[in-house]
């Protein structure tokens, strides 16, 4: 019941590009087209890395698929913060935003320590 950006696991054989490409399709059947890696994010306390990358639409054609049960498109001030799923969604959201603002793309890292 909690928001998140779409992503996921790698399969076998795949780059990070191409599972994030396939993740997007999986959970919203939009086609995307990477523009670069936005966010690199760790939790060494279960040994995970989380890649987020930017991307274009090609098409405004998303799809509920049974890996969602709600897509929306949310401006910044329409985001609830309060109900995103991960910090590390929080952490990419607050880092796109803010590097919108200044007309910048940059490479961002962070790291979850509990």
């Amino acid at each position: 019941g909690y928001w998140n950006v779409p992503g996921g696991y790698m399969e076998n054989g795949e780059t990070v590009e191409e599972g994030a490409i396939r993740e997007v399709y999986e959970e919203t059947l939009s086609k995307i087209t990477i523009t670069g890696l936005h966010m690199v994010y760790s939790i060494p306390r279960i040994n995970q890395v989380y890649m987020h990358f930017l991307a274009n639409l090609q098409a405004l054609d998303y799809q509920l698929t049974p890996e969602s049960i709600a897509i929306e498109l949310f401006t910044e001030a329409e985001i609830p913060w309060e109900e995103i799923a991960f910090p590390s969604s929080r952490f990419t959201l607050k880092r796109y935003f803010e590097d919108r603002k200044k007309g910048i793309t940059q490479v961002h890292m962070g790291k979850f320590e509990w």
